[in-house]
């Protein structure tokens, strides 16, 4: 039995008609490539609510293009999901990558909640320099890239990671305003998933939040972050004397 992959692509704008046509010419054609699936592709006004649903219970594996924010997802002019969607029956033991801002902060959390095994999303704004177009998307479908070679959702994750911070090095003399969005991306990009023994939920992400201060660093900095955090932490005793 095949794999079951959508695609929802919206495509009403400048900006997502560059990034649906991108993944249509990469992703997509993977997925189609391989007999192990079989690909579903909602593009530009096909990417609404009843069409998107009738296909996400369905599927195994749902990558979903699109503006969002921390509880919302939109399709062609209208949201696929909301603060009350996503609905069990579209997220149970499903695989999800949504490549658009801010998901990941509470909506990827519900979609965990409600029976999705992966969430790959964005904590934050993902920048898109459409005059670099070729290393933001190769950094952002390294995820796809990598899960389709048959690495785990976490190794794909950090796949991703490295591949955005090794874009971000190769431009940043060239043009350091792309590298600086890269790292940026890079740093906020989250993967929450659920333990299928206990149901417990696990979130990875870059980010280290010093609990005093509420100051980000990334992993990456992360004999920085203990210092910042012991330095707080040693103030506060003194503050006690």
């Amino acid at each position: 039995m095949k794999i079951k992959v959508l695609f929802c692509l919206p495509a009403y704008d400048f900006g997502l008609e560059r990034l649906a046509n991108e993944i249509i010419n990469t992703a997509v054609q993977w997925f189609e490539d391989s007999p192990d699936f079989e690909v579903t592709v909602l593009y530009d006004k096909d990417a609404v609510r009843e069409k998107f649903y009738k296909h996400a219970v369905e599927s195994d594996i749902i990558i979903v293009m699109g503006h969002g924010s921390s509880s919302a997802l939109k399709g062609h002019k209208e949201l696929i999901w909301d603060g009350v969607t996503p609905t069990e029956e579209e997220v149970k033991d499903k695989i999800i990558s949504a490549i658009s801002c801010n998901t990941a902060t509470t909506l990827g959390k519900i979609a965990v909640k409600r029976g999705a095994l992966v969430y790959r999303g964005w904590n934050s704004t993902l920048w898109v320099n459409l005059g670099r177009l070729d290393e933001f998307m190769d950094s952002i479908l390294e995820f796809e890239r990598k899960f389709l070679e048959g690495y785990t959702a976490r190794g794909a994750y950090q796949f991703s990671v490295n591949k955005f911070y090794e874009y971000a090095e190769k431009l940043k003399n060239k043009s350091p305003h792309s590298a600086k969005l890269l790292i940026h991306n890079a740093k906020t990009m989250e993967l929450i998933m659920r333990d299928l023994k206990t149901g417990s939920i696990t979130r990875y992400s870059l980010l280290l939040e010093c609990p005093v201060c509420g100051k980000e660093f990334s992993r990456r900095e992360v004999h920085a972050f203990i210092s910042h955090v012991v330095t707080h932490l040693k103030s506060k005793l003194f503050e006690k004397k």
